[in-house]
């Protein structure tokens, strides 16, 4: 696409930030320096252990951030290697129960960063259709009726980011849902859904996959963000193949399925439908900030 978009482009910076906290915060001021509209932030980044704000995270939004999301991702899977089969879309009321609670926490956090900076910098949370191969569609659909009501009480968006499927070409990482099942979901709810590329290439091992993906959810009207995240069928510096490990543009990383191609077909398979863009791959390890800012900067120029 040629022409500038106002759809809002956030990064997922956690992705590839340095080690060093000054190199971070370098990172995040260039980000918004080079035009990033938001960032998608992973819920542990939201809260310290003893439930206190972090600092660190008012700070990075301070910098005039206008349209970030959180994402549960970090702590769903956390959560599941300590208590196996939580989920949202846990069969077992426990359980999911246990999952509704996390969740209800993380509204509550994002709730607290909004009223402390006095604005809405955070606008959506991204949920996902746990646990690990044993997800049910009539449990997940529950989850979501009861988080539709407390997200939009805190004028909150609330998305489901589909990962890769149970159902899948090779034996995944997230095993969650189908995309149809998240459909049948949420479909009567209005809930978006959000596609990150890379996932949806895990999951199929084709990247035409994601162009058909975002095409039929901008078709139903339910089309939420489209993240842009690399994936490959070989071993490369960053992992495995076909792993969930956020590779750059083929430009940055040869082996990577992601193009200026790929992505141009997926922009225009959404229509203008989409609720945001984001951007969220890796770096090199030791990389300079400024190599950094650079792979997002190739993806970001296709982007908007």
């Amino acid at each position: 696409m040629s022409e500038t978009t106002t759809t809002p482009l956030l990064v997922g910076a956690y992705a590839m930030l340095p080690t060093d906290p000054a190199e971070q915060a370098e990172l995040y001021a260039g980000l918004r320096g080079s035009g990033a509209d938001g960032l998608e932030i992973p819920d542990h980044h939201l809260r310290a252990e003893d439930g206190s704000l972090v600092e660190g995270l008012l700070d990075v939004l301070g910098l005039g951030f206008t349209s970030s999301v959180v994402t549960a991702i970090p702590s769903t899977m956390k959560r599941q290697a300590g208590n196996p089969g939580e989920g949202l879309a846990s069969a077992r009321e426990d359980l999911r129960r246990a999952a509704l609670g996390f969740h209800e926490e993380i509204g509550a956090a994002i709730e607290r960063v909004n009223d402390h900076l006095g604005r809405a910098a955070i606008t959506g949370v991204l949920v996902h259709s746990a646990p690990t191969g044993a997800a049910d569609v009539g449990a997940f659909r529950r989850s979501l009726e009861e988080l539709a009501a407390t997200t939009e009480r805190r004028g909150i968006r609330l998305m489901v980011e589909h990962c890769d499927a149970a159902d899948g070409a090779g034996p995944g990482e997230k095993r969650f849902l189908s995309l149809a099942e998240e459909l049948e979901a949420s479909a009567a709810l209005g809930v978006p859904l959000t596609v990150n590329w890379g996932r949806s290439v895990v999951e199929s091992h084709d990247p035409a996959t994601p162009e058909q993906q975002i095409r039929e959810l901008a078709a139903a009207g339910l089309l939420g963000g489209i993240a842009f995240s690399g994936a490959s069928g070989d071993t490369t510096p960053y992992g495995a193949p076909w792993a969930d490990i956020h590779l750059p543009l083929d430009a940055d990383e040869p082996a990577s399925l992601l193009t200026a191609g790929t992505v141009r077909a997926s922009l225009d398979a959404a229509g203008g439908a989409e609720r945001y863009r984001a951007i969220k791959v890796q770096a090199p390890a030791g990389a300079a900030v400024a190599e950094r800012l650079a792979i997002i900067g190739s993806i970001a120029g296709l982007v908007r």
